[in-house]
């Protein structure tokens, strides 16, 4: 059967994972820091911190996170800033363009340079075609690109294939956008497009699934839908609102 004449065979499993993502994302705070520090410049030191060991505290993060810097980045800054305040505040909006992608490129080098352990969501679970069992271990972003780990294990009374899909399976992140995974792994498997294996009765297999050209600051995966054959059948396994490890 083509994966491309697939669809009008999908019965889409849902699973509502019970605790939602609320948190803004690291996007979301650097901006609103960003334009609380430019409405206020004379105050910097309530939002940003620079010890001469080249490290910027950046206070309005949840996440507490320490950049390094060097002086002349620090410079910058502070030319921005001071240019600010001897306007008195006017035109802030001017002062946000400038600070923003500073700002935002000196956390997203922290957070590849500190990454932390791929996230357990082991209770996070889809039964699909009445025997395929799949269990969600998490995604992580590194650079732009997602990586989406699960357990896929045959719950049958007996042997069986089963296929999983690249092409159709679709990861929507923070920005609510659509992304078609590019490479699938199973077991020892990996492929572009699509992986069909003879799953053992009770065995569990490590499988994955690749999404390029994601927003680097995403923090939550909205919406994933992982496509595998199973009795004969296409099914969707769907998870929603899952955190994004860095």
């Amino acid at each position: 059967m083509q994966i491309r004449s697939m669809g009008v065979l999908y019965a889409a499993v849902v699973l509502t994972v019970s605790i939602q993502a609320t948190e803004p994302t690291l996007s979301q705070e650097v901006v609103t820091g960003v334009t609380k520090l430019c409405k206020a410049p004379a105050s910097s030191g309530d939002y940003l911190e620079y010890s001469a060991g080249g490290k910027l505290n950046v206070k309005f993060l949840s996440s507490g996170l320490k950049a390094t810097i060097t002086k002349k980045e620090w410079n910058g800054i502070q030319s921005v800033l001071k240019k600010q305040q001897l306007a008195e505040n006017k035109n802030y909006r001017d002062c946000v363009t400038k600070l923003t992608p500073i700002i935002q490129k000196l956390v997203l080098t922290a957070e590849k340079k500190h990454p932390r352990p791929f996230p357990k969501t082991s209770s996070q679970k889809v039964l699909v075609g009445g025997i395929a069992e799949i269990a969600l271990k998490g995604c992580q972003i590194s650079s732009d690109t997602v990586i989406c780990q699960f357990n896929v294990a045959n719950t049958g009374n007996r042997d069986s294939y089963f296929t999983l899909a690249a092409t159709n399976s679709f990861l929507f992140p923070d920005n609510g956008e659509k992304y078609k995974a590019n490479q699938v792994g199973f077991g020892i498997k990996t492929s572009g497009d699509i992986i069909r294996k003879e799953v053992i009765q009770g065995v569990s297999y490590t499988s994955k699934l690749l999404f390029p050209k994601i927003p680097p600051l995403s923090q939550k995966v909205l919406k994933l839908e992982i496509a595998i054959m199973a009795n004969n059948r296409w099914n969707k396994a769907v998870f929603r609102n899952l955190p994004l490890e860095h």
